[in-house]
């Protein structure tokens, strides 16, 4: 039963940029001044543009939960964590860690926390010519941590063997332990973790994610994940919270939001030499589904994989089929799926922002 007390507390947080724009174009003929001139012009052209990239957040995380933040790119994710890692300043509103203000109690804030923004780039601090135990002692002793501490973060992550291994020999979820390791010798009770697993190969993803898991169910690490892989967040999350575009679009458990949508099935089309309007045929549909969405594959082919989250397969399915094989496509290939997380996240984000909370959370 995880606890209630929220660690991470956000109120109407919102983020604006200030960006400059460029107007018109350099050409590289230019005479009498060159790039002098064209620096100076550029300044005289370029025009001040805002991009809020948060709008009015409202998000809580409770102790101990492993909340997944989901979005595509763009969508907001980013700035939230940084701005909970104290690195970013809200333009509006209030964010609190561990029951502190992000703006006016960094030092508190920075305490409780581990962030890492992928296990890859956490791995910079590392000297590549240094054994693993060389490396963490190095930072044991920066952040005034124990070499008690230190062995017992390594035996927790099965890595005790890699500690006379240099680092440079490791592979990359080798190194993406030792990095979780670092986090745990700091033994903070929030996790703050920004696409972590990208560039790691799915080996190494499998291994960070299990160990995340193993943190927070036996650690009792409140972690907040962000990620725009669906299928980690339905196979792990207490909770998943969905952006886009700086809004929270659905906050919930992932079965209770998949059950919200109203799919009972999806339905998963293969299909070759598709030459004609696919949004015309699935527009004629569209009634008999929850949602409807082809993806082009290959144009000179005609490939399309077409997605369609239903009720009932058995009333949309023939239909279909035979709308798409009587315009002179071939089927590939055809699967029935039960609904995912990413299925319901396709119909969320074409409804746009509505910042609901579904009941049912665990």
């Amino acid at each position: 039963m995880k606890s209630m007390i929220n660690a991470i507390v956000t109120e109407e947080l919102t983020r604006i940029f200030k960006t400059y724009v460029l107007k018109g174009y350099y050409e590289s003929g230019w005479e009498h001044g060159g790039v002098f001139l064209y620096n100076i012009w550029k300044r005289l052209r370029a025009e001040k543009t805002m991009v809020q990239a948060l709008k009015g957040i409202n998000l809580r995380v409770r102790e101990g939960e492993f909340v997944f933040l989901v979005g595509p790119n763009g969508s907001g994710k980013t700035t939230l964590i940084r701005i909970l890692a104290t690195f970013l300043l809200p333009t509006s509103g209030k964010a609190f860690v561990a029951g502190y203000d992000v703006t006016h109690q960094k030092r508190e804030v920075l305490k409780n926390i581990s962030y890492i923004p992928s296990l890859l780039a956490g791995a910079a601090w590392a000297h590549v010519g240094l054994t693993v135990g060389e490396n963490l002692k190095i930072m044991a002793r920066l952040f005034g941590y124990s070499e008690k501490t230190l062995d017992e973060a390594l035996r927790t992550l099965e890595i005790e063997d890699l500690k006379n291994r240099v680092f440079g020999s490791l592979s990359t979820g080798q190194q993406a332990r030792v990095v979780l390791a670092l986090g745990m010798i700091k033994n903070a009770p929030i996790f703050l973790l920004d696409e972590p697993t990208l560039g790691l190969s799915p080996e190494a993803v499998r291994i960070v994610l299990d160990y995340l898991k193993y943190l927070n169910e036996k650690m009792k690490v409140t972690i907040l994940y962000a990620t725009h892989h669906l299928m980690e967040a339905q196979k792990m999350a207490d909770r998943v919270v969905f952006l886009k575009d700086g809004t929270i679009l659905v906050d919930g458990d992932p079965k209770s939001i998949i059950r919200s949508v109203g799919i009972t099935e999806t339905i998963i089309l293969e299909i070759h030499h598709a030459y004609f309007d696919i949004g015309k045929v699935l527009h004629e549909i569209e009634d008999r589904c929850i949602f409807t969405n082809a993806e082009l594959l290959e144009s000179e082919t005609g490939e399309y994989v077409v997605k369609l989250g239903v009720k009932d397969s058995g009333e949309v399915l023939p239909e279909i089929i035979h709308k798409l094989v009587s315009r002179g496509s071939r089927i590939k290939n055809v699967k029935v799926l039960e609904p995912s997380l990413e299925d319901a996240f396709m119909y969320y984000a074409r409804r746009g922002p509505g910042s609901a909370e579904i009941q049912g959370n665990s």
